[in-house]
């Protein structure tokens, strides 16, 4: 588990990340770790994740959402498992790493793939993601890491120039 993720579950040993965020963000967190609740669990390290990148801190983000992936893979929903990517994958476009933000991207919809097809299909408040929710979430990322890169024309590309379909997601772009 990412180090940082690891300090902000408490999980570090010392007071941890956590204890630096207002009470109202961590309430939730505490409310889940105190019933047990893995999947919650997740979904509130993910959605603080998805705040720390509209915040300006998507590499901190990209930390949250792996380690808030790695400790619950085992143990909760597909869907909820789906979320988590794909806040990641947010996190890396907003790095300029199309690569990495493709690959969890592809994660995400592999796994919503499989939430839909799984017995019980998950808990029913992260039904609202959906693939049809994804989409434009999908946009957004390829938008996000494309806008960030220089236009490609010709022969006479800039060295760090880069097309939008080079993230890897053919249904997507």
């Amino acid at each position: 588990m990412p180090e940082f993720a690891r300090e902000f579950l408490g999980c570090g040993g010392g007071i941890g990340v956590a204890a630096e965020h207002p009470v109202k963000e961590l309430t939730p967190l505490r409310m889940a770790r105190a019933g047990r609740s893995m999947d919650i669990g997740c979904h509130v390290l993910t959605t603080a994740a998805l705040q720390t990148i509209l915040r300006g801190y998507p590499s901190e983000a990209v930390d949250m959402a792996q380690g808030a992936y790695e400790r619950a893979r085992h143990q909760v929903a597909p869907r909820v498992l789906a979320f988590a990517k794909l806040i990641e994958a947010r996190a890396h476009a907003r790095l300029d790493d199309g690569k990495a933000a493709g690959a969890a991207l592809a994660v995400s919809e592999r796994l919503l793939e499989q939430a839909d097809t799984a017995a019980g299909n998950g808990p029913a408040w992260i039904g609202y993601y959906t693939p049809a929710r994804m989409a434009p979430d999908a946009v957004e990322i390829t938008a996000t890491w494309a806008a960030l890169m220089p236009p490609c024309a010709g022969t006479t590309a800039p060295p760090r120039c880069r097309p939008a379909s080079s993230l890897g997601l053919s249904a997507y772009g």
